[in-house]
């Protein structure tokens, strides 16, 4: 979404949801993530994305590990 991302962070926040821009193009572990998950022939923005989505969803439980459950 590029900068659109930023706006949707900031009306979510304002709103008291907790949100952040996830950051894009994180080769290898995007790479890695998508191949893993997605099996079938998909459009590369696609791949991306949920590579992405999926090495961040990472980040995040090893930073707050059980915490996480909330």
């Amino acid at each position: 979404m590029g900068e659109a991302s930023n706006l949707g962070v900031s009306i979510l926040r304002h709103y008291g949801i907790e949100s952040k821009v996830i950051p894009s193009a994180t080769p290898p572990k995007s790479k890695e993530y998508s191949d893993r998950f997605l099996t079938t022939e998909v459009c590369f923005p696609l791949r991306g994305v949920v590579g992405d989505v999926m090495a961040e969803l990472e980040e995040m439980a090893k930073e707050k590990g059980k915490k996480m459950d909330k």
